[in-house]
């Protein structure tokens, strides 16, 4: 709710902004992860990674979780603290 929201107030649809994110989404956007699912901590197999892209002119967040089943979306709204770059090598 909360991503779709911020988005709206943009002009953007959940759907638009995602696909201009990921179309502009390089390796330097990466600044964290993999990182437990904080829902499921416990589960070896899903992998959070988080990246920040530039969507009118403004930081969005945009979080990953990565599974044995695919991959989906978890968050989409504006960056709301600073990165700590706190990351691994990326292996996606």
């Amino acid at each position: 709710m909360k991503s779709t929201q911020d988005l709206r107030k943009k002009g953007l649809t959940p759907t638009k902004a995602l696909e201009i994110a990921i179309q502009q989404l390089p390796n330097s956007h990466y600044f964290r992860g993999p990182s437990p699912n904080h829902h499921d901590p416990d589960n070896p197999n899903i992998n959070v990674y988080e990246f920040l892209v530039k969507l009118t002119g403004t930081d969005y967040y945009l979080k990953f979780c990565r599974y044995t089943g695919g991959t989906e979306v978890m968050s989409i709204h504006e960056r709301e603290k600073d990165a700590d770059y706190s990351w691994t090598a990326i292996n996606l």
